[in-house]
């Protein structure tokens, strides 16, 4: 009987072993799953992020473009304002111009005219 017993008590342990063992390969199989969601969550994420710059480069690049067409417009609104002003101030000129010359000739024809009575 007591060779029995220890059978008994050999077999059970080995059934306790085998469930330990039977535990821990799942509880490893729940770890390596873990670890693989968890390694696809950085991978979704990492995409996330890298769409996400690309996103804000297109925006840069769009807004960096605006601003060069702004100072583009800038640059020929600015000619065209020289160009108005340019007129503008040769108007006056040559008006001035040609107001001195008739100035000049009425003062000329008046010494002229009471120098030589």
């Amino acid at each position: 009987m007591s060779e029995e017993n220890r059978l008994n008590r050999i077999e059970d342990r080995q059934s306790d072993g085998i469930g330990r063992i039977g535990s821990l390969e799942r509880l490893a199989d729940i770890a390596e799953q873990r670890a693989a969601e968890e390694r696809e969550a950085h991978r979704q994420e990492r995409e996330a992020n890298r769409q996400e710059r690309e996103a804000h480069r297109q925006e840069l690049e769009a807004h960096r473009e605006a601003i060069r067409e702004e100072r583009r417009a800038n640059t020929a609104e600015r000619r065209w304002m020289i160009g108005i002003y340019s007129v503008l101030v040769l108007a006056v000129v040559a008006s001035t111009a040609s107001f001195a010359v008739a100035l000049f000739a009425a003062v000329g024809a008046i010494a002229g005219g009471s120098g030589g009575g």
